[in-house]
């Protein structure tokens, strides 16, 4: 949705720092040390250690920072797909981000999220079977907030009831 990019824009959000910073962070032990500053709307508090010692290595900020950059060509190449009969599910957060928390204004958050739900819609086009579930209290991290969703949504594709 290049749309968002240009509210981005208009809000000054500069995104995430580069990926040399956040290795340089995270070798130097300053990471560690004032995570809840640099972490705080990024990493749930619960998630931090996990975080600071499994999860972010080198590897990982290298492959955040491709999949930012590749985001708008994989939106492209599935935008206009037509799957016909193939049952998708479509499993959307019902929590919406803290725009604030990253220096993007109330509005500019409301417009963001109001492009996001509609692109989440959009996607039900891609097949006649397709079904939107709202994961009412998860964030991005729906399989992290409510697995029990996400498994039993599998496990309807995998056996539907007669």
């Amino acid at each position: 949705m290049r749309i968002s990019k240009s509210i981005l824009e208009e809000e000054n959000f500069t995104g995430n720092p580069p990926v040399f910073v956040m290795k340089l962070l995270k070798q130097s032990g300053v990471m560690r040390v004032f995570q809840d500053w640099l972490l705080e709307g990024q990493v749930p508090q619960e998630d931090r250690d996990v975080f600071i010692n499994v999860i972010s290595t080198p590897n990982y900020f290298e492959a955040k920072a491709e999949e930012g950059r590749l985001a708008y060509t994989t939106e492209d190449a599935i935008r206009g797909q037509k799957l016909g009969d193939l049952p998708v599910r479509i499993i959307a957060r019902g929590v919406a981000p803290d725009y604030n928390s990253v220096g993007i204004s109330e509005e500019g958050g409301h417009k963001l999220e109001a492009i996001w739900q509609a692109g989440q819609r959009n996607m039900l086009n891609i097949s006649t079977d397709s079904k939107l579930i709202i994961a009412e209290t998860s964030g991005h991290m729906v399989i992290h907030d409510q697995p029990e969703l996400v498994m039993e949504t599998i496990s309807e594709l995998l056996f539907p009831l007669p």
